[in-house]
């Protein structure tokens, strides 16, 4: 009887709800939109500034992860 006891009163994490999780994802996504955005906006003035193409190369590195970020369905 003790250990049924014991076995029962251990606390039980509540599942998210599917809406609660979407919204989760949601905010997750915009703020890895948002760095994204913020890097290449960086890079962007660096290439102006000096012209070198390494810059141009990551720029279209974040665009490309933009671009699948865009491409996600909810």
């Amino acid at each position: 009887m003790y250990y049924l006891f014991w076995e029962h009163s251990e606390p039980r994490k509540p599942k998210p709800r599917s809406e609660v999780e979407r919204a989760r994802k949601r905010r997750e996504r915009n703020e890895e939109i948002d760095r994204l955005l913020d890097e290449m906006n960086d890079y962007t003035r660096l290439y102006e500034t000096f012209g070198d193409a390494e810059y141009a190369e990551r720029i279209s590195h974040i665009k490309e992860k933009l671009r699948k970020l865009a491409e996600v369905k909810e």
